[in-house]
């Protein structure tokens, strides 16, 4: 598979996003998985319980604390930085993670793309679960993850990726739980119309060719893994 052509280029829509939001989530995290990107006034920046303190120390200062608040401290939620942001609180007991909460709270908001950070590491269970929830419903904006060893965005059919890579990076396709129509640019295996079904390795170590690579599916959906 040759890199992407000029032609194949110039059909990328390269239009920048209005609006996004940046999650803290509360597993494990430092200011290095930060990917220095600029943050706009009219982005959303959500600590979700302990991901308030992750974002505070990035350097930012969320504008919502979501949560039950079981595992931020009293001394973090009393920093001065957050005396503007504005709180949505949750009892303990209820029937959703304080994430996916957040999730559908941003579906209700003017955001097409959603970043995720502090979303791997401590319980396995919570782990998964974090994993899991963008097959927890059609998200009205694009979502992407960004972890410790990679940053990981989810294909469906109305959201392909276009993503900037290194020749040579490695890039990892994981069918959620299935997806047909499978066509990708810019990696050394190619992809045309092929189907991933659960756990099928074919997608696994792919390796970019290109400064760029793109991915569409026609059915179900995929995490694409960039490989840090």
């Amino acid at each position: 598979m040759s890199s992407i052509s000029s032609a194949d280029n110039a059909q990328i829509n390269t239009t920048p996003v209005k609006s996004q939001a940046w999650v803290f989530a509360g597993g494990d995290y430092n200011c290095e998985f930060w990917p220095g990107e600029r943050v706009d006034t009219c982005d959303i920046i959500v600590g979700v319980d302990r991901g308030i303190e992750h974002c505070l120390d990035t350097g930012l200062v969320p504008d919502i604390l979501m949560g039950d608040f079981d595992s931020v401290s009293p001394e973090v939620l009393s920093d001065g930085r957050l005396k503007n942001s504005v709180t949505k609180s949750y009892p303990s007991r209820k029937n959703n993670s304080d994430l996916e909460l957040a999730l559908h709270w941003l579906s209700e908001q003017s955001v097409s793309r959603v970043t995720l950070l502090g979303v791997s590491g401590g319980r396995s269970d919570h782990h998964l679960f974090n994993w899991l929830l963008p097959l927890q419903a059609c998200w009205p904006f694009e979502i992407s993850y960004i972890d410790a060893s990679v940053r990981a965005y989810v294909v469906t059919p109305d959201y392909p990726l276009v993503a900037v890579v290194l020749p040579s990076q490695t890039i990892s396709l994981l069918p959620m739980p299935s997806a047909r129509g499978v066509c990708t640019q810019g990696l050394d295996y190619a992809l045309k119309d092929a189907e991933l079904g659960s756990g099928c390795t074919l997608g696994l170590s792919n390796v970019a060719v290109s400064n760029a690579i793109a991915v569409s599916v026609e059915e179900g959906q995929l995490w694409v893994f960039v490989v840090k």
